[in-house]
């Protein structure tokens, strides 16, 4: 039985987060999406809350437009770092550069007045290749499931990494990441399939084109650096994370004559990057760098020059689920 001095305790404390909350004049949500399709795609089938329909993303729209200000990334920047503050302000993001986020999102969030960012990892625009996660996901969806789970935990076995049988293989190489030897192993085991990372990505065509990055309006479509092979950044020494932020922001240059300003940390908890990450986004002229943490951006965090903001992942649910995990957000603070 629950004692009623901590049922009070616990009341209270939830209506002193609901006073701060209501006293904070700087609420800004960072809403982060990855794949938009109305088509079955056996890149996405199967990956929790990954994708998303058109439908979905209306619905989340009219509710941002009606109970938030929608405002561009790049404004959020430069209000928190000039600390003149945003409001109740909403970013809406799209992480990888899946081609739906321009081809359909885009026009969707546009017709409500909502700007959107797209962080893309520049390794398979064009649709050259795949972001290894993907393959990842293709070979244990379908027939080779088995032979590629047995392969990646022998894999990661010899490298002195402790794993076991209940641990899912998405969560055992994002907890630890072996960069080369499991890009090398995935496409061994694609190639054992009959088929490649290059080959799948002529065949879904999952990515934006450059050409669609350099045609995109930069009034209402930022592009964001998510790397260019979209790593762990933790498990990289920092001359390999200034390299793959190097690269990245090169062929965004290229792409679209415009630096990024942002970088978002691909899977972006606190275990996926370290301070070097943040030393790398401030050699590479970046002037933010996003997390994926669920954490309100209430307060000032600026270090080492990169102001540093708190994105969370998009329900798939309608606008009430979006509604819920805000409020839930806001509640967590900035720690």
């Amino acid at each position: 039985m629950i004692e009623k001095p901590a049922v009070l305790s616990n009341v209270l404390e939830r209506a002193v987060r609901a006073l701060r909350r209501a006293a904070r004049s700087d609420d800004l949500s960072i809403i982060t999406y990855h794949a938009v399709t109305d088509r079955a795609c056996p890149l996405f089938s199967g990956r929790a809350g990954f994708a998303h329909s058109s439908e979905l993303i209306a619905d989340h729209a009219a509710f941002l437009a009606r109970r938030y200000r929608p405002i561009r990334l790049s404004d959020a920047i430069d209000a928190w770092r000039s600390q003149t503050g945003v409001g109740r302000a909403a970013v809406v993001m799209f992480d990888d550069g899946y081609a739906g986020s321009l081809r359909v999102a885009a026009s969707v969030l546009q017709r409500h007045g909502i700007p959107t960012a797209v962080s893309v990892v520049t390794g398979v625009i064009d649709n050259t290749d795949l972001i290894w996660r993907d393959k990842l996901h293709w070979l244990l969806s379908g027939s080779h499931g088995e032979r590629t789970r047995d392969a990646v935990r022998a894999l990661y076995r010899a490298a002195g990494v402790e794993t076991s049988p209940a641990e899912p293989i998405m969560e055992l190489t994002r907890r630890v990441f072996l960069s080369e030897s499991l890009s090398c192993l995935l496409d061994e085991l694609l190639a054992r399939a009959g088929t490649s990372g290059p080959a799948l990505a002529e065949r879904y065509r999952p990515y934006v084109t450059s050409e669609e990055l350099g045609r995109a309006d930069p009034r209402w479509v930022e592009i964001v650096n998510h790397t260019h092979g979209h790593p762990v950044m933790a498990g990289l020494p920092l001359k390999r994370q200034i390299e793959e932020l190097e690269t990245a922001r090169a062929a965004i240059v290229r792409w679209t004559g415009r630096a990024p300003r942002a970088f978002a940390i691909p899977f972006g908890l606190r275990e996926h990057y370290d301070d070097t990450t943040l030393t790398a986004a401030a050699a590479t002229g970046h002037t933010a760098m996003l997390d994926l943490r669920r954490r309100g951006n209430h307060a000032h965090r600026v270090r080492k020059g990169v102001l540093e903001l708190s994105r969370f992942p998009a329900p798939v649910d309608g606008s009430e689920a979006l509604a819920r995990v805000m409020t839930a957000t806001f509640g967590k603070g900035t720690a």
